[in-house]
């Protein structure tokens, strides 16, 4: 249940608020000029706060030591949501920076909540 504490803090709501409500781009390289560490770093601080906590909690679904169903009860539409919004960008920065592991375990957390949508189409998100 800290995940969850960490989930609703005020500190983690401002900052997935930002990211998914206030950040806002057309492409990867406005993305780049808006949200680079070096041109924002609150903004940058915020992206990577929360797509860190999101590549955690796959951890610990891959290793075992969390329930999916778990993760779907208490996390589903910020991942969703958050994912949706992010992905398009990390899975470019893969590229970008010769780094194909970057948040994987967070695409792999969107992907394997999606299929369990699918086991389990009574679960909206």
């Amino acid at each position: 249940m800290d995940l969850y504490e960490t989930y609703r803090s005020p500190t983690f709501r401002k900052q997935a608020d930002d990211v998914r409500f206030r950040m806002e781009w057309d492409d990867y390289e406005d993305f780049l000029r808006k949200y680079d560490a070096n041109v924002n770093s609150e903004e940058r601080t915020s992206w990577f706060s929360v797509a860190a906590f999101f590549e955690g909690v796959e951890v610990l679904v891959k290793r075992g030591l969390i329930d999916l169903a778990l993760v779907d009860d208490l996390l589903a539409v910020s991942i969703k949501r958050t994912w949706e919004k992010i992905g398009p960008v990390e899975t470019r920065s893969r590229e970008h920076f010769n780094n194909p592991r970057l948040f994987d375990d967070f695409e792999y957390l969107y992907n394997e909540l999606m299929k369990y949508h699918e086991r389990h189409p009574e679960l909206k998100t």
